[in-house]
């Protein structure tokens, strides 16, 4: 049955779902804050449990276009040692770096104009006997059949569907550290290939996108309200003086990045949402269950949730219980890929020095065909197979 549907947040998620619901006849309309859809950040990596949905829903071949394949990931000590090398198992879609804005750009191709009002901020949500409401400042939309929350680490649906005091920041978990991220150019890694680098408290990283340039990021254990936090010239002064001395190409790679490429980010998650829907309302992606950044499926798993919710709106019972069905499917998985990128996180950011080196020193005995294998859970998910009607 087709239904009318508002999108809150014109970011991956909200755009998959547009893309996803419009293949099935729903009238779809999307709220964007900012003047523009556009995909602001830097490079992401996309996994084949990712890219086998944007196939789906036909904005892969647009994707690979500027994307470039992820085939084996190298992880060193900072002194160059090798200490894992990790193949990326073969699926029916490929794992890919791409810059965001890329990403944006294919999910954006094909969404009529018209069904996107950007600077439009939702302050409000509201149920009426006819449906739900969105508020805009002074405007009013609606009544819609359903409304997404796809707006993100600081959403404004989420307070809605969980109370008011879902808005507050302590519900927001801070892991430690902070993230950098940087576009440079240059020609640093063969065709595949992608490098983590780890050391005590630090790690570095780099694969390639479009252009031959190659999207790098770093982490360093720091304080929330670390002062440099705002201050470009603090932070690319931080930066070189940490990664002093580490394997090349690092200096190189921070030398090629001007100060307004350079984005510095704390490293969030969120303590498990108490309800994912209320009536015919729901959240997807961040704004219901942002996990760290260390498998690099924070992204993929909004692009899952899209595809999953799309199917499920179609089941043949009311929107009130397709949602809880969609949590039903969706729940288990995101917490499961959360507590194993936290994990991560704490191994990757192993302070002591003595430590990082019985660390690095075990994980250069594990074969990397362990780590692949060990990923296939994560990969070789389909989200249009979850979905049985």
């Amino acid at each position: 049955m087709k239904k009318k549907i508002a999108i809150v947040g014109a970011g991956i998620s909200g755009l998959t779902l547009a893309k996803a619901l419009l293949l099935q006849n729903h009238e779809v309309t999307l709220f964007e804050q900012h003047f523009q859809v556009v995909g602001a950040g830097s490079g992401l990596t996309l996994w084949p449990n990712a890219t086998y949905v944007l196939e789906k829903i036909g904005a892969l071949e647009f994707c690979l276009q500027t994307a470039r394949p992820l085939n084996e990931l190298h992880v060193l000590d900072h002194l160059g040692r090798l200490l894992m090398l990790i193949p990326t198992e073969k699926f029916s879609s490929l794992a890919i770096a791409i810059h965001r804005r890329d990403l944006h750009n294919a999910l954006s191709m094909g969404l009529p104009r018209e069904m996107i009002k950007t600077s439009q901020a939702v302050t409000a949500v509201r149920e009426t006997d006819r449906g739900v409401e969105l508020i805009c400042g002074s405007s009013q939309f609606g009544p819609y059949d359903l409304v997404v929350g796809a707006d993100g680490l600081h959403s404004i649906v989420r307070s809605f569907v969980n109370g008011t005091s879902a808005k507050k920041k302590e519900l927001l978990r801070y892991k430690g550290y902070l993230i950098w991220r940087g576009i440079a150019d240059g020609d640093f890694l063969k065709p595949g290939q992608f490098l983590e680098i780890w050391g005590a408290g630090h790690r570095f990283g780099f694969l390639p996108i479009a252009e031959g340039r190659v999207c790098w990021y770093a982490t360093a254990n720091l304080a929330s309200d670390w002062p440099g936090l705002k201050n470009a010239a603090m932070q690319r002064e931080f930066l070189g003086q940490v990664f002093s001395g580490w394997t090349s190409p690092i200096s190189e790679l921070l030398r090629r990045t001007p100060d307004a490429d350079i984005i510095c980010n704390r490293a969030f998650d969120h303590r498990p949402a108490r309800l994912w829907s209320r009536g015919k309302v729901v959240l997807i992606g961040d704004a219901v269950h942002p996990i760290a950044p260390n498998l690099g499926q924070g992204s993929c798993l909004g692009i899952e949730d899209a595809m999953v919710l799309s199917l499920v709106l179609d089941l043949p019972t009311s929107t009130e219980n397709s949602l809880r069905i969609f949590e039903k499917l969706r729940r288990g998985r995101v917490n499961s890929i959360s507590r194993s990128s936290n994990f991560i996180g704490l191994v990757g950011q192993i302070q002591n020095p003595i430590l990082s080196r019985i660390r690095n020193e075990i994980a250069s005995v594990i074969p990397g065909e362990w780590f692949t294998l060990s990923s296939r859970r994560i990969h070789a998910y389909q989200a249009d197979q979850q979905v049985i009607k």
